[in-house]
């Protein structure tokens, strides 16, 4: 066993999954592509990530992360390398009642979200698919029912925790690393690997109104900002609640 593979064993506390395993064939694929990874890696932390990257990087192994695994290209999965397999960090949580702040895992999917927010009469503009996954859905826009009122998911991103390819974690909002996350994300460059998201959302309008448009800076708020494990920090508006229980968001 290599020294890599040991540091993994003992660092990693969620589930790894190797060739021949129980789990293997529906772990190793995506939704639209099959692949042959040497290990599946399925965080429970923040330092679950961390290790993973650090075990991909010392072994020299390409890193494929998946979110809600939605994502055309197949990104989410690989031939030989190693799969951080985000959906064990699925939380959301309403961090901030009174400005709507939600903070979002990077496994959750838009159902998930729409399930948590309806009863709070929240809704947060995304996809149209309650499957897709939130992180890979909102990096690389987030067009979905309420896009022309309330803009794409990533308009609505106010923060997020990150993990970088060296392992370390970073927290980007307006006010703290801005070009981390946000900028590349615009630039349609690949993601890092994302741990949680905060989002904002706001209680459905009772008259008309125009758009609003929130810049990220007047929503973000890094004192709110928490360790829990989730893999996407991200805050955005909220529409209505009705269509929010179709929307979803893909992930890598």
């Amino acid at each position: 066993m290599s020294s890599a593979l040991e540091t993994l064993r003992r660092d990693f506390g969620g589930g790894i999954i190797e060739p021949g395993s129980a789990e293997y064939e529906s772990a190793s694929r995506s939704l639209l592509a099959s692949g042959n990874p040497a290990y599946v890696l399925r965080p429970h932390s923040v330092g679950d990530v961390q290790a993973g990257v650090r075990f991909a990087a010392r072994s020299g192994l390409l890193l494929s992360v998946r979110g809600g695994g939605h994502g055309f290209p197949g990104f989410g999965t690989n031939d030989g390398g190693v799969v951080t397999d985000l959906s064990k960090l699925a939380n959301v949580e309403i961090i901030d009642k009174e400005r709507h702040l939600v903070r979002i895992g990077g496994g959750a999917t838009w159902g998930q979200v729409a399930e948590a927010l309806t009863p709070h009469g929240l809704a947060i503009s995304s996809g149209d698919t309650k499957s897709v996954g939130v992180g890979g859905l909102t990096l690389t826009g987030g067009i979905g029912w309420k896009v022309r009122k309330y803009g794409l998911a990533l308009d609505n991103v106010a923060a997020a925790e990150v993990v970088t390819a060296d392992g370390e974690v970073v927290h980007a909002s307006a006010e703290e690393n801005p070009g981390a996350v946000l900028g590349d994300s615009r630039r349609r460059r690949r993601p890092p690997s994302f741990r949680a998201g905060r989002t904002t959302s706001e209680p459905p309008p009772r008259s008309s109104r125009p758009p609003r448009t929130l810049p990220i800076h007047s929503v973000a708020d890094p004192k709110h900002h928490s360790r829990s494990t989730s893999p996407l920090t991200a805050t955005t508006r909220n529409s209505r609640p009705g269509p929010s229980t179709r929307s979803a968001g893909s992930a890598r």
